[in-house]
């Protein structure tokens, strides 16, 4: 499968909320005034429609300081965060392995001389490739080539206020698709949810990787991630949830680049899986559902892997 060829196709973030919008009457009669500075205003009208804008981003600003919300009415630590993740997996020639099994790296564009074993998910940048090889350069710095099929750039990026799946190759959004969701989709999955508490049937929020294809879902395919991850695992050891035994098993699967134990009181077994309605509706019990021809075509990119951001 050819990568898509970088555009520099930007994303932004959420809008400004509605609290911090601009005093938009105000602003127009700003652009009359530059328009056309001999037309006759009075001195407070004038003074008025200038300071007010001024005022109202100044005003923003300080809320966001003290309220520790950025003006994008995130978190500004959860932002920045998840903005780090986001660059990281949208680096232009940053690839990384795929499959169970890994990849082989080697000195040279054939099987003649390998070097080093390395297991899924291991970030690499990509040098140039030619036919099947591609020379490609680790993070310690050590050069070699490894096969173009055990490369890719591909992730995934859920948004659940807009209730969409954007399916990237490095910086280039491929497509957008409208993604169904559980009953409760504005909060993070704290613990398994279940018919008497259905509020926890709840999508994970976070960076995670896609741990297993499963052609023959109940839900037409389905692709696995790694939750409950890492950080899952501390907040549910610190709250009681877990036992420090289940924690451990966590842990190890991660370490290992495996799938974790889902079946804790952290709950489990998130997916991106088909059988969905293509109206972004609340049906899930927390994974995230697309229609199965939006299924069918994030299924020819996704492997075992693939970073999924859910935010």
């Amino acid at each position: 499968m050819q990568p898509v060829r970088w555009k520099r196709i930007g994303d932004a973030w959420p809008p400004a909320s509605n609290l911090y919008e601009f005093d938009l009457r105000a602003i127009k009669q700003v652009r009359a005034v530059l328009r056309d500075p001999f037309k006759p205003l009075s001195t407070a009208k004038t003074l008025m429609c200038v300071v007010r804008p001024l005022l109202t981003v100044w005003i923003t600003v300080c809320i966001g300081f003290l309220i520790g919300v950025d003006v994008y009415g995130q978190p500004a630590s959860e932002r920045i965060e998840r903005a780090a993740a986001e660059e990281e997996i949208s680096d232009v020639n940053l690839y990384y392995v795929t499959g169970h099994r890994g990849a082989t790296l080697y000195r040279y564009a054939n099987e003649n001389a390998p070097l080093r074993r390395m297991p899924v998910r291991t970030p690499l940048h990509e040098l140039g490739c030619n036919g099947d090889w591609c020379q490609v350069q680790l993070e310690d710095g050590e050069q070699g080539y490894v096969r173009e099929e055990a490369l890719s750039n591909i992730w995934i990026r859920v948004d659940k206020d807009q209730r969409r799946v954007r399916l990237y190759a490095g910086p280039d959004l491929v497509k957008t698709y409208n993604a169904d969701f559980g009953p409760n989709v504005f909060l993070d999955k704290e613990r398994r949810g279940s018919q008497q508490d259905s509020d926890h049937w709840r999508t994970p929020e976070g960076l995670f990787h896609v741990v297993n294809r499963n052609p023959n879902s109940m839900y037409y395919k389905a692709l696995v991630i790694d939750y409950p991850g890492r950080d899952d695992a501390e907040r549910g050891l610190q709250q009681g949830i877990i036992s420090e035994a289940e924690y451990a098993s966590i842990i190890a699967a991660h370490d290992e680049r495996r799938m974790p134990p889902m079946s804790t009181k952290l709950g489990g077994w998130i997916e991106i899986h088909g059988d969905g309605t293509g109206a972004s509706t609340d049906w899930t019990r927390g994974c995230v559902a697309l229609h199965n021809t939006d299924m069918d075509h994030i299924w020819q990119y996704a492997e075992v892997g693939t970073p999924v951001l859910i935010e």
